[in-house]
């Protein structure tokens, strides 16, 4: 017979798409996504985020995952950081939904510019495992930017 014993957990504050905090108060068994656009590169923040036409997260609040390691001095990141769900599909597809109206500047600013960009998912799992799957419109969406994408699982079920 064993002994298990329970630790107490604590919620993080959630940052959601273009980096509005949302407080949860609760552990969440939901499997946690950080899904992200990031584009790197020798270029100026302001000018990008005024170019695109979007917020991007608050560098402060930068989430501590290892995206990618490279010399690019300035960094640009949108997406949601640490959102619960049973399905990675369903938050990418929600990241994607919302830069989808500025799909074509992203991509000319990206290439006028020679920047580096990228989407970057990591899930980290407490509980629950989640789906992983991508629809086939999302792989479409995907595939229109024509950048990479890195996907990571830290399972600590």
């Amino acid at each position: 017979m064993g002994l298990a014993v329970s630790l107490p957990r604590i919620a993080l504050p959630r940052t959601s798409v273009g980096g509005t905090v949302r407080d949860l108060t609760r552990f969440d068994p939901l499997p946690l996504h950080t899904v992200l656009l990031r584009i790197t590169g020798h270029f100026d923040r302001a000018a990008c985020t005024a170019a695109l036409g979007l917020s991007p997260l608050d560098l402060q609040a930068r989430p501590e995952i290892p995206l990618r390691e490279d010399t690019h001095p300035v960094e640009w990141l949108y997406g949601v950081v640490q959102h619960p769900c049973d399905d990675m599909g369903t938050v990418v597809a929600e990241v994607l939904e919302e830069i989808w109206p500025a799909r074509q500047c992203i991509v000319d600013y990206v290439t006028r510019n020679h920047l580096n960009a990228g989407f970057a998912c990591a899930i980290t799992v407490h509980d629950e495992r989640p789906l992983y799957g991508l629809s086939s419109e999302t792989i479409q969406r995907l595939c229109f930017f024509g950048f990479e994408f890195r996907w990571d699982v830290f399972d600590f079920s």
